[in-house]
């Protein structure tokens, strides 16, 4: 009877080895399952302060397109770049020459909008 008792207690520790492992595998899951969720509530928070900041960009270049557009509709004065400047020096030289007339540099500027 004795050496039976040993191989009932073997088995009763196999048992709570497998019962052990299985709590073992069951904290680990747990833990991951844990960190996912810290993860994807991260990700939802940085996603949202993305989208939040893409839509004050937007709205702030929004507001600094209105506030460069006059209340009656029309564009503020824009400055003629220094190219576009100098070819119409150069055209207005050629046609003054011709006994031809051009406008102002400023009219012609605006006139392209």
């Amino acid at each position: 009877m004795a050496s039976s008792c040993g191989a009932f207690h073997e088995e009763a520790l196999r048992r709570q080895r497998v019962i052990d492992k299985k709590r073992a595998a069951i904290h680990r899951l747990n833990i991951v399952k844990e960190e996912e969720e810290r993860n994807a509530i991260e990700k939802a928070r940085l996603d949202a302060e993305m989208k939040q900041k893409r839509h004050n960009d937007k709205m702030k270049e929004l507001q600094r397109h209105l506030s460069a557009v006059k209340s009656d509709g029309k564009r503020g004065p824009a400055e003629i770049p220094g190219s576009v400047m100098t070819n119409i020096r150069r055209k207005e030289i050629a046609l003054r020459n011709s006994n031809l007339l051009i406008g102002h540099p400023r009219a012609l500027w605006d006139a392209r909008l």
